[in-house]
């Protein structure tokens, strides 16, 4: 930050940052530096150009000097054009005279464009981040803009940069937040409109005459069903008008449906089933919520050509059911309704519940990691220390020092991987190792060879040459994790077969197959959940298939899991190569 000086005048750094911190909106802050920059550098025109949200394009948002004004909104992508250009490069621009710099072949200003051939422009950066680019043509004095110009209108960006931002953050929210009260605004439209509807319905029949898009069910005291709308023959089927509510294949978390749907109905209660579970026959099983409503409301007698007639097409009506129909055209009967069920389709509400039960949990495990990670840090850089003295003493022993560089290689690892926890845990982006992937394969073998030889387990390893692309180094854990079950899971011994290959353009396949007993179908499923394992007398923590997955995820990829057809299981990663 630019100091202030002894005595009490302000200078020019100092005089556009007061300004500029005076201005509440982009509007007026934008008109103030434009000025400014043109006052203080004897500028005839300026202009701004502010970056799009989305970081490819510039538009321009405030220009001054010689009716130029009309040009407000022009946009200009990221390396296009002069301005374009600046943004790209993130560094300032002189130009003395545009027809004779070679900088700009193909530009000339051979229609005036500009009014003089002089010019210069300045990216605005805070943080890192580009906020827009300014510009300045026109020099008013009989001379060429030249370096001392650029020097101060390069200083006075830098330092007005992180008020400009603010003023462009404060608009693009109020943007969002005036964006946000038009869809509240044309919500609760929709709402009152709804509302209204609601209150024009003023009875039974014409409750269930309304297309819902959810299934609802009238039914008679013999559970049968009597009339229903679309949705509920698109989830129970076509059937539905021949079949019992109590055939339909619906399991209750406590009670039976077939005892307690009855019960409901003759002793007029309603009942809520928040976590059914209906199991068709083609179909998967589909979590839903049942609310039966037992009435006691007899049907009038209406005439042919009355609301329920007319409403023929909206409802699949059950005529077995009515009671003959006269020649006078009217009901001579009527029947009793035994009540209503409205089902919904929750399947997705629960998966939602279930994400985010996941996302809590591993919100704490990141908490714990930082923890962790954080005393992890001082011993870690004792024994590098120690390491590099012992290296010293004995400096002649080939086996010693490859042994202790050895150590070396895997404590650096683990400090990486301390510091890249601690990273995560304060939300910034991790750097980005890259290592040969079919390379990280075989040094995760050579990691555990202690382990395989303590087993006795061989192992089959085929990868393509084409494996040694770059990929981020924090698939060896992922890798190492993989292995090191697999030889836990082949205690005397069998082989683990590795294969890598390249599909399609630029995703590398590579899977690891045991000889082990394969993974029980009740739990395939939770084997990526944390601190799931199926090795708690052994001491598993059940982290290493869950880090695996996460981390698999960070690089773009996936990771599955199944029995194989000739036994054991297979842990199959799917990595896309971005660096190829």
């Amino acid at each position: 930050m630019v100091g202030r000086a002894p005595d009490t005048s302000d200078t020019p750094v100092e005089q556009f940052i007061s300004g500029l911190n005076g201005r509440r909106d982009l509007a007026h802050g934008l008109k103030f530096t434009v000025e400014f920059l043109m006052q203080a550098l004897g500028a005839g025109s300026a202009s701004i150009f502010i970056t799009e949200p989305d970081g490819k394009a510039l538009r321009l948002s405030e220009i001054r000097g010689q009716g130029r004004e009309p040009l407000i909104g022009l946009c200009r992508r990221v390396g296009e054009g002069i301005t374009g250009g600046v943004a790209l490069n993130r560094e300032p621009v002189l130009v003395e005279n545009i027809n004779t710099d070679d900088r700009f072949k193909g530009m000339r200003n051979v229609e005036g464009h500009y009014g003089t051939e002089s010019f210069i422009a300045a990216p605005i950066i805070h943080q890192g981040k580009l906020i827009g680019v300014v510009n300045l043509t026109d020099m008013l004095a009989p001379r060429a803009f030249n370096e001392t110009d650029l020097t101060l209108l390069h200083e006075l960006v830098l330092q007005g940069a992180e008020a400009l931002a603010g003023l462009v953050n404060s608009e693009r929210e109020r943007t969002r937040s005036r964006s946000l009260a038009e869809k509240l605004e044309h919500a609760r439209a929709e709402l009152e409109r709804a509302t209204g509807q609601l209150s024009r319905i003023k009875s039974f029949n014409e409750t269930i005459l309304e297309c819902v898009p959810l299934p609802v069910i009238a039914f008679d005291r013999s559970l049968h069903p009597h009339f229903f709308n679309g949705a509920a023959v698109e989830l129970f089927g076509e059937d539905l008008a021949s079949t019992s509510l109590l055939k339909l294949p619906i399991e209750l978390e406590e009670d039976s449906w077939t005892a307690m749907l009855p019960a409901a109905v003759e002793n007029g209660c309603s009942l809520s089933f928040d976590e059914a579970v209906f199991i068709p026959q083609d179909s998967p099983a589909r979590t839903i919520k049942i609310i039966i409503s037992p009435t006691n409301v007899e049907l009038a007698r209406p005439t042919v050509g009355g609301p329920i007639f007319q409403a023929a097409d909206s409802l699949h009506w059950q005529a077995e059911s009515l009671p003959h129909i006269s020649d006078a055209a009217e009901l001579q009967g009527c029947n009793t309704i035994g009540g209503i069920m409205v089902v919904e389709d929750i399947g997705e509400k629960v998966r939602l519940q279930q994400q985010l039960a996941q996302a809590e949990r591993l919100a704490g495990i990141g908490k714990l990691a930082a923890s962790v990670a954080h005393e992890l840090n001082n011993p870690i850089d004792g024994v590098l220390r120690y390491i590099g003295l012992a290296l010293k003493v004995e400096p002649d022993n080939e086996r010693l020092t490859r042994y202790l560089n050895e150590c070396r290689h895997g404590l650096q690892r683990m400090a990486r991987i301390v510091s890249s926890l601690l990273e995560y845990s304060r939300s910034n982006r991790l750097e980005e190792r890259l290592q040969p992937l079919g390379a990280m394969v075989q040094r995760a073998l050579r990691l555990l060879e202690p382990r395989r030889l303590k087993a006795g387990v061989d192992v089959d390893i085929n990868l393509d040459a084409k494996l040694d692309a770059p990929a981020r180094e924090c698939l060896l854990q992922c890798f190492v994790n993989v292995i090191r079950n697999a030889f836990d899971i082949m205690p005397d011994g069998g082989t683990l077969t590795i294969t890598g290959t390249i599909e399609g353009k630029n995703e590398a396949v590579i899977s690891f197959t045991d000889a082990g007993p394969g993974i029980p179908e009740d739990v395939i499923g939770r084997i990526f959940d944390p601190f799931f394992t199926t090795k708690m007398e052994t001491g598993g923590t059940g982290l290493g298939l869950a880090v695996s997955r996460d981390l698999t995820t960070q690089c773009g990829g996936r990771v599955e899991a199944w029995n194989s057809s000739g036994g054991g299981a297979t842990f199959c990663f799917r990595i896309p190569l971005k660096y190829r």
